[in-house]
């Protein structure tokens, strides 16, 4: 394992402050007012400083959306490593990914106004994180066919894609309620496997 040296342990650190700063930022102001004389500001360097790592706010959002992806991912692994049964992991993916939002709900909340929400989407979809979150849940859709949970018939790419809209739908509407209704975003696991794995029609 090599060692860092001196010069790039402090590059690292630095570029660690200004991500710290910028979450910081973004939470209080959003991104829109945010600016990256706010950011540089806030994690007490110069601004020239910010732009030596990163060239623009969009690049700093990014990298941080990056951090949050993979630490989900990582969440996610540990936790269903010890559940047993294909329906307890796909309940345990959907509780994982609702309570990690929910306690990042700050950073988060971007995701609500409509102009970086889409911003943020187009981010995701080109991360290389999220291709990985992606095909950890088409694995685990996939043994749920295998072992007869869903029908063999559905496009593998399509569940994957329409599970993550219901998570991605409770989410966004959630934080759109705001203090407004004050709600327990885990809660709604049950509504969103329930709709994924039985539909919505009447029986």
């Amino acid at each position: 394992m090599s060692v860092l040296s001196r010069r790039e342990r402090d590059r690292l650190a630095r570029k660690a402050d200004i991500l710290k700063a910028a979450e910081q930022v973004f939470a209080l102001k959003g991104y829109h007012k945010t600016t990256m004389r706010d950011i540089a500001k806030k994690a007490e360097y110069g601004l020239g400083t910010a732009y030596l790592y990163f060239k623009d706010k969009e690049a700093i959002y990014n990298s941080l959306l990056e951090k949050k992806l993979e630490k989900l991912l990582d969440i996610l692994k540990e936790k269903l490593k010890h559940v047993n049964g294909v329906k307890k992991r796909l309940e345990s993916l959907v509780q994982g990914s609702l309570t990690y939002f929910q306690e990042n709900r700050e950073f988060f909340r971007i995701f609500s106004h409509e102009e970086i929400g889409l911003l943020a989407e187009k981010m995701i979809l080109k991360s290389p994180v999220f291709c990985e979150y992606s095909k950890y849940s088409k694995d685990l859709l996939k043994e749920a066919q295998a072992q007869g949970l869903i029908d063999k018939c559905y496009d593998l790419n399509e569940l994957t894609e329409v599970l993550r809209s219901l998570i991605k739908m409770a989410v966004t509407n959630w934080i759109k309620e705001g203090k407004r209704r004050e709600t327990n975003l885990v809660d709604k696991a049950d509504v969103i496997l329930n709709m994924f794995l039985h539909g919505v029609a009447k029986k």
